[in-house]
């Protein structure tokens, strides 16, 4: 395969990833990256060390992106059931970057210095450029996350690059050959006649030192990219259809006082105040539960309370778009999140776990919609109140209060 086809596919596979992520197409990068690699494969000079070599990366880069997105560098803004935790078109990156280690990249081979200085550039150029595609949401913090990110890949590249000497270039002696020969990466002549004695295939002082720094460095950087309440993260804010969304309050709703029923995060649109919420400005209702619900039960508690908050008219004109968005409601278990946003123009997304579920079209339905959490008869009082009332985000000011007897199950 030319360098320039495996280039091109690279990119090809990083787009489906990235841009597939920012819509809520989660699955569109994966499928795209498996056909690619097996078009890779099938041009490869020797499969099966390549195969290898993309498997033990793509199983590196899991490790790697779940300990950054743990330790607050960024958050995956369609969240899995846990948030932190790398997603599989995350891993397929990892993948198919990979294929280009013995293509487009080969000429780095062996330049250790050299990759651990790219990968202080572009590694957090590539996230930024996730961050405007809605893919990720880096922290709020924005120089200690690109800096913690820039550390990480300056210890990763060199590791891929060794990965690949030891899975696809081996040389007489094995492993251990391969790893006497590049024992002196940053240039440690001290250690290298030392090296260059071993007899058996261990990992010199130098490499265990990169593995060892790579995750103490995705660990000890301060978090700062997530709110959590009740084990729930929610990512600072959030990015849809070039529209950027910045997390207000966290709330939690108490069913019959002692209940945890769910944790709710409110985010509305660059400019806007919480208190405009039910106006025609970019809003998103993040709602992760504690209980099993079934579907059903979404549509019953959602049509009782919304015919408290708007009139009969009103209402009527409403039925046609209910019953739809009624429809769309799935059982849900511990863990699972629903989300509501509405874009101006747009209308309101309905997703669960991060997947579209649909998009009900019109501005008095996103706003009458909203008034379930947040208008003068919501679900909860407590719960509105905590969404509404705080200036800044800060959990310790968002106590728990009493909730009503019945508050339903939205």
């Amino acid at each position: 395969m030319s360098r320039l086809l495996n280039f091109a596919m690279f990119y090809l596979g990083w787009f489906a990833c990235v841009v597939g992520a920012g819509r809520g197409d989660l699955w569109l990068g994966p499928a795209v990256v498996g056909v690619l690699l097996l078009v890779h494969l099938s041009m490869a000079a020797n499969r099966a060390r390549e195969a290898p070599l993309i498997l033990a990366i793509g199983l590196l880069g899991f490790l790697i992106d779940t300990l950054q997105a743990s330790a607050g560098l960024y958050a995956f803004t369609h969240t899995s059931v846990v948030p932190w935790l790398c997603p599989l078109w995350m891993v397929a990156l990892w993948m198919i970057f990979a294929a280009t280690l013995n293509g487009s990249m080969a000429w780095l081979a062996g330049r250790y210095r050299l990759a651990a200085a790219l990968g202080a550039l572009c590694g957090p150029a590539s996230y930024v450029a996730g961050a405007r595609l809605g893919a990720i949401e880096l922290s709020s913090n924005a120089p200690v996350s690109l800096g913690g990110i820039a550390l990480v890949w300056a210890l990763a590249m060199p590791m891929l690059l060794l990965i690949r000497e030891m899975l696809s270039r081996p040389i007489a002696g094995g492993w251990s050959g391969v790893i006497s020969k590049r024992c002196s990466i940053f240039a440690d002549s001290g250690y290298k006649s030392d090296c260059m004695k071993r007899k058996t295939a261990t990992l010199p002082s130098s490499v265990r030192a990169i593995i060892g720094a790579l995750f103490i460095a995705a660990l000890t950087v301060q978090p700062c990219a997530a709110t959590e309440l009740e084990g729930a993260h929610f990512a600072d804010q959030y990015r849809s259809a070039d529209v950027t969304m910045r997390l207000s309050c966290v709330g939690l709703l108490r069913y019959k006082l002692f209940i945890k029923a769910y944790v709710a995060a409110l985010y509305v649109g660059d400019g806007a105040a919480a208190q405009d919420v039910l106006g025609d400005v970019p809003k998103r209702l993040e709602l992760s539960y504690f209980w099993s619900i079934s579907g059903a039960d979404f549509g019953r508690a959602g049509d009782q309370i919304l015919a408290q908050n708007v009139d009969a008219q009103t209402f009527a004109v409403l039925r046609p778009r209910l019953d739809r968005i009624n429809a769309w409601y799935r059982d849900v278990k511990p863990g699972d999140r629903y989300s509501l946003t509405y874009i101006p123009g747009v209308g309101t997304e309905l997703a669960l776990n991060g997947g579209r579920i649909g998009v009900i079209d019109g501005a008095d339905f996103g706003a009458a919609y909203f008034r379930i959490w947040l208008g003068d008869h919501p679900i909860d009082t407590s719960l509105r109140d905590q969404l509404l009332g705080c200036t800044r985000r800060d959990l310790e000011d968002n106590h728990a209060a009493a909730a009503r007897a019945e508050p339903g199950v939205l």
